[in-house]
């Protein structure tokens, strides 16, 4: 379900201040979608500002997760990766 940007700022100042009021700690809430990418246990934060972030993202996948997330078709030098510093290759996708 899709929330209206007041009620969404309205949320937001309200944790701020409950966090403030029962912890005193002040603190700053950024609202932000997390989604799976291709269903897997990799995520992306997609931030208000049009930014996004890869969670949960192991670096020998991530030009698969990243392409896959922007809809993009892979290359064979998508699939290489370093292990004890020797250059591999994957022999299929993780999606």
């Amino acid at each position: 379900d899709v929330i209206d940007e007041s009620t969404v700022q309205r949320l937001i100042e309200g944790a701020e201040k409950k966090i403030l009021a029962e912890l005193h700690i002040s603190v700053r809430v950024k609202p932000f979608t997390l989604r799976s990418v291709g269903g897997k246990e990799f995520y992306v934060n997609e931030l208000e500002n049009g930014g996004v972030e890869f969670k949960k993202a192991p670096s020998i996948f991530f030009p698969q997760i990243y392409k896959k997330y922007y809809g993009m078709e892979l290359n064979d030098n998508d699939l290489m990766f370093y292990h004890e510093r020797f250059m591999a290759k994957f022999q299929e996708t993780i999606f």
